[in-house]
């Protein structure tokens, strides 16, 4: 279903990308996908959430000085004290210790042991991505690793995956909880791609997206691409933030 209320620990329930220009980057993510944006608040550094149809669909916020802009993947949990400790014994770094944001939820972030970024979300009025798997929103979330093995024995040790793989390829990994696939994995795809989690927005058209993606100043990293799940391809916001769409089914 595409609206959303709440999400399975384990699940990917939101996504957002910090960027040197908060208001550049509003206007550039409403041109490609429509998006419109709640009030941002000085005490949390005019952090915004982007919004289709009245529903949340992602977060905008300002970059950390001498970090790289980029689109970050949260992690479902209802016990984020606990994730990351298990981070921790299974190899991990943490990155940000358990935080309370307002009235809003909890959030950690940590580095798995290949060094891809993964946040956790523990909710308290703020559920995740309230609208998916439309046009504009988070459809997919895909890990791109130095090391698959590596990276199924850490995210296990997180919550209760299961695997299955893409045609039998096991460096094609699929993560499940109770049967549903959530995310997957699969190795870096060029020399210079470091390890993260790859964030995929639905489009309803993937070359006008790749189009107005250029018009309006981003790259294309990895031109449109036929896969077994559909058309992709690799695009960077004008600040170098990586993300990619996938074209929606009729």
């Amino acid at each position: 279903m595409p609206e959303r209320d709440g999400y399975t620990a384990g699940t990917p329930s939101w996504v957002d990308v910090s960027t040197p220009d908060l208001d550049a980057a509003k206007e550039f993510y409403t041109g490609l996908f429509g998006w419109s944006y709640t009030p941002g608040e000085e005490k949390y550094g005019y952090y915004v959430n982007a919004l289709l149809r009245g529903r949340i669909v992602a977060g905008l916020g300002p970059a950390q000085p001498d970090a790289p802009p980029m689109w970050g993947t949260y992690l479902h949990t209802e016990d984020a004290e606990g994730v990351v400790a298990r981070a921790r014994s299974a190899g991990g770094t943490v990155v940000v210790e358990p935080m309370t944001v307002g009235s809003f939820g909890t959030m950690a972030i940590a580095l798995d042991p290949a060094g891809a970024l993964i946040g956790f979300w523990q909710p308290d009025e703020h559920h995740g991505a309230g609208l998916v798997n439309e046009h504009g929103t988070l459809v997919w979330n895909e890990l791109r690793t130095t090391a698959v093995a590596a990276a199924k024995s850490f995210y296990g040790n997180l919550f209760d995956y299961g695997y299955s793989e893409v045609r039998g390829a096991p460096e094609y990994p699929v993560f499940e909880l109770a049967g549903q696939q959530v995310a997957s994995a699969e190795p870096v795809h060029r020399e210079e791609e470091r390890p993260h989690w790859l964030v995929y927005f639905g489009t309803s058209d993937v070359e006008a997206t790749v189009a107005a993606a250029r018009e309006l100043g981003g790259a294309v990293v990895e031109e449109i691409t036929e896969t077994a799940y559909g058309r992709i391809a690799v695009l960077a916001d004008p600040w170098g933030a990586v993300f990619a769409v996938l074209h929606l089914g009729e």
